[in-house]
């Protein structure tokens, strides 16, 4: 118990530190406020229909966000990840899957290879797939050779910061 304890508030503490230079901001379902997300301060922020493109100001971290209404079952969005991020990267086929917790709900992380939209380079994406109980969401970054990789940490923590609304 004294070592949960003591490892939630480090992990909160730490949370904290790696989010001191933060903003947050809010992704909605139309009029209606769905979660809230703590990105680095420097980060722009630009939506289109459904999808959210956050960018920090060093260009290092790019996430896609795509919010899928009235769709609360993560399962049914996993055979269609492929068409759903296809704007920004194309043939992507999941490598790994793990188990992970995004705005209180379990949430599944795939891995893969494919191409980006924008010149067909090959490539690997990172995906996130969550619910906040009402609507699902899709999250990924990716780029040529390693650069998913690359965003792996900084995407993770942006993702432990999703609040439901």
């Amino acid at each position: 118990m004294k070592i949960t304890l003591i490892l939630t508030l480090t992990l909160s503490l730490l949370s904290t530190a790696l989010f001191a230079d933060s903003k947050l901001i809010t992704i909605s379902n139309q009029s209606q406020p769905a979660i809230q997300i703590a990105i680095p301060s420097d980060a722009s922020v630009t939506s289109k229909g459904l999808k959210t493109s956050i960018e920090s100001a060093d260009r290092s971290l790019r996430i896609y966000l795509w919010l899928i209404p009235s769709t609360p079952s993560i399962d049914s969005l996993l055979p269609k990840i492929a068409s759903l991020i296809k704007s920004e990267f194309l043939e992507w086929t999941p490598q790994s899957t793990s188990i992970l917790s995004i705005a209180g709900h379990p949430a599944k992380y795939l891995k893969g290879n494919g191409e980006e939209a924008d010149d067909n380079d090959p490539g690997a994406a990172e995906v996130a797939v969550f619910t906040d109980g009402k609507n699902s969401f899709i999250a990924c970054v990716h780029g040529e050779k390693d650069h998913a990789a690359k965003q792996h940490a900084r995407f993770l923590q942006i993702l432990e910061s999703i609040k439901p609304l």
